[in-house]
C-alpha cells in the first residue's frame, strides 16, 4: 500500500506506530461490506458492485492527488477511507462471485488462488513503492509530485477498468446458484443430501 510509504517518508511517523491513515482502509471494510456494497449487491447485482467499488477506488485516488501536494493529512485520510470503501466493496462481491462461478468442488481453490495474488500484492506494493516511487521523497512539496502521479495513474486505470466492466457481459449469480453451491458443499461435508 503506497500510502504507508507516503506516511513514513512525508509525515515522519514511526513504522511501529499506528496512525489513522494506516487503519482507515481496514475501518472502511465493515461499512462497505455490511452497508452500501451489500445493499447494491442485493438490489442491482454483482456487476454493479464491481463498478461501484472501482469508482470509489478511483475517486479516492483522485482525492488523494491534491492532498499529497498540499500535505493535507486530514484530506489524505479521507481519500484513504474512500479507497478502503472501494476495496471493501470489491471484496464483498468478488469472493462469493468466485466461489459460485465454475464447478463447486473447486470453489476453495479459486478463492485461495485469488487471495494468494492479493497477498503477493500486499508484500510487493510497499517494497516497490519504497524503492521506485518514494525513493527521493524529501521535505518539500516538489518531492511529493512523484507520488501524486502514482495516484493519478491509479485513478485512470481503475476508471478504465470500471468502463470495461460496464460494457462487458458477466454472468449474474442468483440466490438459486448460491443455494446449489451450499447444497453441494453440504453433500461433500456429510456424504449425502440433506432435506
Amino acid at each position: 500500500m503506497a500510502f504507508l510509504s507516503f506516511r513514513k517518508h512525508s509525515l515522519r511517523t514511526r513504522d511501529d506506530k499506528r496512525t489513522p491513515a494506516s487503519e482507515l482502509t481496514l475501518r472502511a471494510y465493515p461499512l462497505a461490506s455490511l452497508g452500501h456494497a451489500n445493499w447494491i449487491l442485493r438490489h442491482f447485482g454483482y456487476k454493479a458492485v464491481f463498478i461501484w467499488g472501482l469508482c470509489l477506488y478511483g475517486i479516492g485516488s483522485l482525492i488523494a492527488w491534491p492532498c499529497l501536494v498540499h500535505r493535507s493529512f486530514g484530506g489524505f485520510c479521507a481519500a484513504i477511507f474512500v479507497i478502503g470503501n472501494g476495496l471493501g466493496s470489491l471484496e464483498t462481491a468478488a469472493n462469493p462471485y468466485l466461489a459460485v462461478c465454475g464447478p463447486p468442488r473447486y470453489s476453495e481453490i479459486r478463492i485461495n488462488l485469488a487471495q494468494a495474488f492479493n497477498a503477493v500484492g500486499t508484500v510487493i506494493a510497499p517494497v516497490l513503492g519504497s524503492y521506485v516511487f518514494f525513493k527521493d521523497v524529501g521535505d518539500n512539496a516538489e518531492a511529493i509530485k512523484n507520488v501524486q502521479w502514482v495516484y493519478l495513474a491509479t485513478a485512470c486505470f481503475v476508471f478504465l477498468l470500471a468502463v470495461v466492466f460496464y460494457f462487458s457481459t458477466i454472468p449474474e449469480i442468483t440466490d438459486a446458484d448460491m443455494a446449489f453451491q451450499v447444497g453441494h458443499h453440504l453433500i461433500r461435508l456429510f456424504g449425502r443430501e440433506r432435506s
